[in-house]
């Protein structure tokens, strides 16, 4: 429930809000609105960005247009700001970014420095917001630059500590840490204590990545003691949220839950949906670890819903993770192995972004290096010319030139050595596999065209003598005067049953759908034909849109699909099985599940014909196979079909 606080908080709003809607709606229709008019119409928009954030963006509009009018460019350049602030909150990082591009093209011109660092720091917090935290780092640094020269330490306390949150996503937790201390110890200088808050709570986030939980739990005391002295529901509710995941890393899930709900409770006052998301999804993980799996869908559900809206693919990716979870508790395997596949697709997005963020967190802590060391030459130069020994430093100058010099040019021998080495090795590479490329692809050709061969003289050989057979036994049984019924009609029937098992044969062999049909119908008429045959449920899915496949890779793919059905029926025991097709922008990702026995991946790892043969085919298609298994857990075997390289190969072919 919420509290009294709360309640009277909201009533109070509400009353004031009316009033503030009448005045708007009034200046709205002034017809020639002067810088008076729109100051207070700015003034009067700042409470709506969360109340009624249309509203707001509304004004900035007229703002921005009237501005024009009147020759007021400082002006305009704050409502294209604001519009952004508004954006920003409301979790549309893209447009926030282009009204600050905006106000930055008015801003930069007129030189006006504190608005420029102001903007800054705000693009930071959008791709930091979105994950990117390389590129946040860069615009961090932009406005701390800034706000040095203007000596604004008020500002720059607020960069800094920014800065070191995105230090610690990078993975630079040491360096993440001194940008804290040092934004509490300027917090402390000047009384700022909103900012001695955040920087307490950061510095708890940091050590909750050292997995050091004595010292993240009294960093959280001491911003949340702050917070409520200060009555700053922003702060309180990050310091409930980061409290829920330490909660959650000791198993203690009555009180996550406890901290979560309070964040939950603060954010229906100011309605952040990515905040909101992101403490539902908390309150989710406790209730799931306390059993309540009800309550549980219900949170994961929705904030799945806002998280994809919003774009936060961190969030989603766990989010995704533990509804899967959630429904292996209640024994949905189709539901839980889809919500893996998704997770691990995500996974698998971001940690390309990961690796591109690593390179770029390694680049800027050599900056930071070459700062300091910058610093410390600065400090020897210093020193010298107090102590008047200006000879020494020319020589010291000069062989050190002479020295970076030397080390430089050998430097750059040894680089130019490596670089051909590397080259040579990655040519040595390419060549190896496109001979084990070629290797396989003859190999795959020439099974599939005896195949082709065997199958067309089954059907038209062994297929046309057995009908011969039994024209052959009739005219015989009809010239002998045999009439045995229960005999005649026993024989018909074998030579009836050696003829359909010569056709399925046949067909397995070289089924004429994949000549006429798509893949995906294909592997449906194969499901539907093999639950006839094992009496074992097999469903098919298909998402994304399905793109045309060369026939050849076609071939391949159904063969994998064909073998994993195969292999789940004679050897897993399931109940049921599901083969999913999701056709991405730039791959086809094919997964098949199924309920039964499970088995031990590393003793299959190690050796097995069926999987080298699997392996080989998947790696023909240019793809990664991925198995994931346990005794009595069931298994999902996929793969990954680069679909861009497919067309390529297909054009190179014709």
């Amino acid at each position: 429930m919420r509290s009294g606080f709360t309640v009277f908080f909201i009533v109070i709003h509400a009353i004031l809000s009316f009033g503030q809607s009448r005045e708007v709606d009034s200046l709205l229709t002034v017809e020639q609105a002067d810088t008076n008019v729109l100051n207070r119409l700015m003034q009067l928009a700042v409470p709506l960005e969360y109340a009624n954030p249309s509203k707001a963006l509304e004004i900035y509009a007229y703002v921005a247009r009237t501005a024009t009018g009147v020759s007021d460019l400082s002006l305009k350049g704050s409502a294209y700001m604001y519009a952004g602030i508004t954006f920003s909150n409301v979790g549309e990082m893209d447009s926030a970014r282009l009204y600050y591009t905006k106000a930055l093209g008015i801003f930069e011109p007129l030189e006006m420095l504190e608005k420029i660092g102001a903007l800054n720091s705000n693009i930071a917090n959008t791709f930091h917001s979105e994950g990117n935290f390389a590129e946040a780092g860069n615009y961090h640094e932009k406005a701390i630059a800034i706000f040095e020269d203007l000596r604004d330490t008020f500002r720059l306390i607020t960069a800094i500590s920014n800065m070191g949150a995105s230090l610690g996503e990078l993975g630079l937790i040491n360096e993440a840490i001194q940008y804290n201390a040092r934004t509490i110890g300027l917090s402390e200088a000047v009384g700022d204590r909103g900012q001695l808050a955040f920087g307490h709570h950061n510095m708890g986030v940091q050590f909750i990545a050292l997995n050091d939980l004595p010292q993240a739990e009294n960093s959280f005391v001491q911003a949340l003691e702050i917070a409520r002295q200060e009555q700053e529901p922003y702060m309180l509710q990050e310091v409930y949220r980061s409290l829920a995941d330490l909660a959650l890393a000791r198993s203690n899930y009555a009180e996550a839950e406890q901290y979560s709900a309070a964040a939950l409770e603060i954010l229906d006052t100011i309605e952040i949906p990515l905040y909101q998301a992101s403490a539902e999804v908390r309150l989710a993980r406790a209730q799931l670890g306390a059993g309540k799996l009800v309550q549980a869908e219900a949170l994961l559900l929705g904030a799945k819903k806002v998280l994809s809206e919003v774009g936060s693919l961190h969030e989603l990716k766990d989010c995704n993770l533990y509804l899967a979870q959630l429904y292996r508790k209640k024994g949905q395997y189709f539901l839980a192995d889809s919500m893996m596949v998704l997770h691990f697709y995500l996974s698998d997005s971001l940690n390309e972004l990961s690796q591109s963020q690593y390179l770029a967190g390694i680049e800027r802590k050599y900056q930071l290096l070459k700062k300091e060391q910058a610093l410390v030459d600065q400090q020897l130069v210093i020193e010298r010319q107090e102590r008047g020994i200006e000879r020494t430093r020319a020589l010291g100058i000069g062989l050190g030139i002479a020295l970076f010099l030397s080390l430089a040019f050998i430097y750059s021998l040894f680089q130019q050595r490596r670089i051909r080495r590397a080259l040579q090795q990655e040519k040595l590479a390419t060549l190896e596999r496109e001979k084990e490329l070629s290797v396989a692809n003859a190999m795959l050709e020439g099974q599939e065209s005896e195949r082709s061969r065997i199958a067309k003289d089954l059907h038209d050989g062994l297929g046309g003598l057995m009908w011969s057979i039994k024209l052959h036994v009739e005219h015989l049984l009809e010239s002998t005067g045999i009439r045995d019924p229960s005999e005649t009609d026993r024989t018909f029937e074998m030579i009836d049953l050696a003829s359909e098992e010569v056709r399925r044969i046949s067909h397995d062999m070289m089924p004429s759908s994949l000549e006429l049909l798509s893949l995906e119908d294909a592997v449906q008429d194969l499901a539907k034909a093999m639950s006839t045959i094992g009496g074992i449920q097999i469903a098919t899915k298909t998402t994304g849109i399905p793109r045309s496949i060369p026939h050849r890779e076609r071939i391949a793919c159904y063969r994998i699909i064909q073998e994993l059905l195969q292999n789940a029926v004679k050897h897993a025991d399931p109940r049921h099985v599901w083969v999913s097709m999701a056709f991405e922008l730039n791959h086809l990702r094919i997964a098949v599940a199924d309920d039964g026995r499970g088995f031990d991946v590393n003793l299959i790892e190690q050796g097995g014909l069926g999987l080298v043969s699997l392996r080989s085919r998947v790696k023909y298609l240019g793809g990664t196979l991925d198995i994931r298994s346990g005794p009595e857990d069931g298994s999902i075997i996929s793969f990954d079909v680069p679909i861009q390289e497919l067309a390529e190969s297909t054009e190179h072919t014709a």
